[in-house]
């Protein structure tokens, strides 16, 4: 575990709203380079605002999350912009510009944020691509993509470049259980790149497989993030 921490909650707390956000509760956690939160969702949520607090895009009621070393409050829109290129992420929900094919959805943040050329970024969607053995549909629109297809293809996008933070969120949901392999050989390369990763589920034998990867692992239940030892 590394001591620079990517990303910090301290006491951060979020009340139910009418928007159906689930309650989190005075959540104190940190993650650093090379480490792996494993989050277990004990209780079925309309929207867990985890990965919206850590990206800086919902404000906590309570206490405050850091990202880098610095608080997204107050932080101006032009830095909270670069900041969240840094970090990768996989949606709950629908994540996807719906007026552009799924191939230029991966390849969007890096396009716009880096100075890689089109050739490179290019190359490097098509590698992962290939590997998680996605079809010629990513030239269409994701309206007209298998959710199975897409869900990989936003494993492509989170991994993308050389972000220090992913964020997953359900990465498994529609995904053939053959694909999971993948995705932890994906989430390997990131933790010795040492970036850090956040893997959020509701699936109890993901959560608790040792087999698949170290983690730190913690059970969310009535807005407590709690940390477990053992599994």
């Amino acid at each position: 575990m590394s001591n620079d921490k990517i990303l910090e909650f301290s006491g951060a707390s979020v009340e139910p709203a009418p928007h159906h956000v689930t309650r989190i509760s005075d959540a104190t956690l940190s993650i650093g380079g090379g480490d792996l939160l494993l989050l277990l969702i004990e209780e079925e949520s309309d929207l867990f605002p985890f990965c919206d607090l850590a990206q800086g895009l919902m404000d906590p009621d309570k206490g405050s999350v850091s990202f880098m070393g610095q608080s997204w409050l107050g932080m101006p829109a032009s830095q909270k912009e670069a900041m969240r290129s840094m970090i990768g992420r996989v949606f709950e929900r629908n994540g996807w510009v719906s007026n552009l094919t799924v191939r230029e959805n991966i390849e969007l943040s890096e396009r716009h944020h880096t100075l890689r050329s089109a050739a490179d970024i290019r190359g490097e969607a098509e590698q992962l691509c290939q590997f998680l053995g996605l079809p010629d549909a990513l030239d269409q629109r994701p309206d007209f993509v298998m959710h199975s297809v897409l869900r990989r293809a936003e494993w492509v996008r989170a991994f993308m470049g050389r972000h220090c933070l992913a964020l997953l969120e359900y990465p498994e949901k529609d995904v053939p259980s053959e694909f999971l392999p993948m995705l932890i050989e994906l989430i390997s390369g990131a933790l010795k790149r040492q970036s850090g990763v956040v893997w959020i589920t509701a699936d109890r034998d993901i959560w608790s497989n040792k087999n698949f990867i170290e983690g730190i692992r913690f059970r969310v239940t009535k807005g407590q993030i709690l940390q477990v030892q053992e599994v």
